[in-house]
């Protein structure tokens, strides 16, 4: 019954991206990955535990591409595996009449004018995609930005912790406006060379001897984000606290240099991932306790950023036996999130990392506990088999919240996501779900609306079902109306069957409780 079932949704998932694809072709160089629409639906399944049907199944995952929580877009694809923060359009902004602090604009600025009879300069922001700019917002801009509008106008520029308000002071009252935001780095071209590059030194050629207590500007660096950490609170002795967060830039010769952001500037890191060249402009240094000495984001400081454009490897599907383009990471990883195909067991080699497989787990070992470091901690690990239709694999699952274990059982549907791969001593592939690290485990077998969705799982009348010795699993709708609990197993005698308006028929099902 839960192969029949695993067949059926597979079919779903691939019927829905296929719908999917043609709402969307009108947006060039844009494609939806069957991973990610089979994550969604799972999703989908658990929110409606009354059902859905396949409008409302569309009609989610159509808005969640509206609202970019995820997206690629050829060679411009923005990876947001490390903020998770929402990319939203100014078509949006303005349809909703809404954004949210955290979210981020990328942005093309088109024009730029003062407000008459103040100093307060406007700048007129489109999409990138909108080529006759009919539908823009107008910001206004931060002051240390003014000296900056001839880069402004020149190359794209992204935004965070906006702030929407109604236009006043325009004939129209409908308008709105972004508030000034401080946040905002300049996007340099990802391939080729810009003029201001001239105007950065890599970060190494700092004369530390020059800096001292309590700080001074730099000049301007260049260098590589090789870490961003986590955030963190500072207590000081007089009682105060701060919020810190410290990205790790690094040189040619991957000498690590700390960048640090304080509280409000902690914001910067949904601007730019790990990878990404940032040029900072005018930094502030302060000496270290190492003797060396760190960076951070003063009133004076620009960034310029140039993303990471990572390196793609062509990898041959199974499905169409076509090569499809899988991004590289910087450590030589291929990242299958955006795949655009159903991954089966088979295709699967050493050094994949974010795998989605939708496979039958055939057994379930028993679970392993051990620590994970200092306060008492402890996490739990099990290993799956899982099996599909081209072969099967063992599935290392490690889980600090010690929830997945008690919701899986042998010969049921699985959605695993986040799986890594690697090579183990005798040759074989080894594949591991980290749930701490962003894995997840979904039993699709026992998903709350599954059963009440006849779209993804066949519906059976008591009567069509005709129970005999040769096929005793079907699915149905149906409501208990009495039992017998004087033999064992359990006994249902009257079962009302729904779909057939209550009449009654004339079977029993046997089940263990």
């Amino acid at each position: 019954l839960h192969k029949r079932y695993m067949k059926r949704l597979e079919e779903v998932v691939t019927y829905l991206q296929q719908e999917l694809q043609q709402i969307q072709q009108c947006r060039a160089k844009e494609y939806i990955s069957w991973p990610w629409v089979c994550a969604k639906v799972m999703r989908i399944l658990c929110e409606y535990p009354s059902g859905v049907t396949r409008a409302i199944l569309l009609s989610e995952l159509h808005q969640a591409l509206q609202a970019n929580s995820w997206r690629t877009k050829g060679a411009t694809f923005l990876r947001d595996g490390h903020t998770g923060h929402k990319r939203v359009e100014v078509a949006s902004v303005l349809d909703y009449r809404s954004i949210a602090f955290n979210d981020v604009l990328d942005v093309t600025v088109t024009q730029c004018y003062d407000i008459p009879g103040t100093t307060t300069k406007l700048v007129h922001l489109t999409d990138s995609t909108d080529t006759d700019g009919s539908r823009g917002i107008e910001m206004c801009l931060h002051k240390k930005f003014y000296e900056k509008l001839e880069d402004l106008m020149s190359y794209p520029v992204r935004i965070t912790c906006n702030r929407l308000v109604p236009a006043l002071g325009t004939p129209n009252s409908s308008l709105l406006r972004l508030l000034p935001s401080e946040h905002l780095v300049i996007v340099l071209p990802a391939r080729g060379k810009c003029n201001l590059e001239d105007r950065f030194v890599p970060i190494n050629f700092v004369d530390q001897g020059t800096i001292h207590e309590p700080g001074c500007y730099v000049n301007n660096v260049i260098a590589e984000v090789a870490k961003i950490g986590t955030e963190e609170v500072v207590h000081c002795f007089d009682g105060t606290s701060f919020k810190r967060l410290v990205v790790q830039l690094k040189d040619a010769a991957s000498v690590l240099t700390p960048l640090v952001l304080w509280d409000s500037y902690i914001g910067f890191v949904r601007l730019f991932q790990e990878g990404d060249v940032l040029y900072l402009e005018k930094p502030y240094a302060k000496p270290s306790a190492n003797g060396s000495f760190c960076l951070e984001y003063g009133p004076g400081t620009v960034i310029y950023m140039k993303p990471f454009q990572p390196e793609h490897e062509m990898v041959c599907t199974q499905q169409s036996h076509k090569a499809v383009s899988v991004p590289v990471t910087l450590d030589g990883k291929l990242d299958f999130s955006t795949y655009l195909y159903q991954l089966h067991i088979q295709e699967v080699v050493p050094n994949l990392i974010n795998v989605t497989l939708m496979s039958f787990c055939t057994c379930i070992s028993e679970r392993e506990f051990f620590s994970t470091g200092g306060g008492g901690c402890s996490s739990e690990r099990f290993t799956l088999k899982l099996a599909d239709s081209s072969t099967s694999i063992n599935v290392v699952v490690e889980d600090p919240t010690h929830k997945v274990f008690k919701t899986l059982h042998a010969n049921q549907c699985l959605v695993l996501e986040g799986l890594s791969t690697c090579a183990g001593d005798d040759g074989c592939t080894m594949m591991s779900c980290n749930i701490g690290t962003g894995g997840r485990v979904c039993n699709a077998s026992c998903l709350p609306g599954r059963l009440l969705t006849p779209y993804v799982c066949d519906h059976k009348t008591l009567a069509e079902a005709r129970i005999s010795s040769d096929d005793l699993e079907f699915t149905t709708v149906a409501t208990l109306v009495s039992w017998d609990t004087t033999s064992s197993p359990v006994q249902l005698h009257r079962i009302l069957d729904l779909e057939r308006g209550g009449a009654l028929c004339a079977c029993v099902w046997k089940f263990d409780l």
